[in-house]
């Protein structure tokens, strides 16, 4: 808006030329004054208001109160619902003491493993990416683990990619030796949903039974592994 077009009785002027126009004979005091008893000086236009009759001198700042207001309730809120640790809410699993889902992956050297296939066996499954931080710290606890097994028939390791690409998964599982590593397809990819995850690293031991016995959310230690394996096989 041309402020300058407008005077303090509210009318319109169609151009700059004619900024002010004489006021009505009488109007006034002393005849010739203005509204404000002044001739030509034009009103204030009234500011914005606000219930309360305030007036918005900073209009800006008050959005970026409003907005924080806003950020700070929704932060309350989503505290309320999630908890004050996510990490622990994560970590009970709503399978633990089920039986575990169908799945059926391809190990990177061509073996089909799956959950009919592997029945009467402990297994434990854990879900990772080749770029997850702390699946990197883990890998040294699962390579160990994975050594210490390697003979026994009875246990069972499947890594299983949840996110991640095909080329990178098979450099990753390459470089660090990881002989217990599924492919990333279309089945892994289908085992991720079936058993709900919610990130990387997940670990979960299913028994000989198939019932699912343990569940971890995050890196795993040696002393988590052996737990798991002890209560899958009835000892712990």
């Amino acid at each position: 808006m041309d402020l300058a077009r407008w005077v303090g009785d509210g009318t319109r002027y169609a151009g700059r030329a004619h900024a002010f126009r004489p006021p009505p004979a009488g109007a006034g005091r002393g005849g010739g004054e203005g509204a404000h008893g002044r001739r030509g000086t034009r009103r204030r236009a009234p500011e914005p208001i606000v219930p309360g009759g305030a007036g918005v001198k900073y209009p800006f700042r008050w959005i970026a109160l409003v907005a924080a207001a806003g950020a700070a309730v929704l932060g309350v809120v989503l505290a309320l619902n999630v908890g004050s640790d996510p990490r622990a809410d994560a970590e009970v699993s709503a399978l633990l003491g089920k039986p575990a889902p169908e799945w059926r992956v391809t190990l990177l050297d061509g073996t089909e493993v799956s959950s009919e296939s592997l029945v009467g066996k402990t297994v434990l499954v854990n879900f990772w990416n080749s770029w997850c931080i702390p699946c990197r710290e883990e890998l040294p606890v699962l390579q160990q683990w994975y050594a210490r097994h390697a003979d026994d028939p009875d246990v069972v390791l499947v890594g299983i990619p949840r996110d991640d690409t095909v080329g990178a998964i098979r450099r990753a599982a390459r470089e660090d030796e990881m002989g217990w590593a599924a492919r990333q397809d279309a089945d892994a990819e289908a085992a991720t949903l079936a058993f709900g995850t919610r990130g990387q690293p997940e670990t979960y031991a299913i028994g000989p039974d198939g019932v699912i016995v343990g569940s971890l959310y995050g890196p795993v230690t040696m002393k988590v592994l052996d737990q798991m394996v002890a209560r899958a096989q009835g000892v712990g």
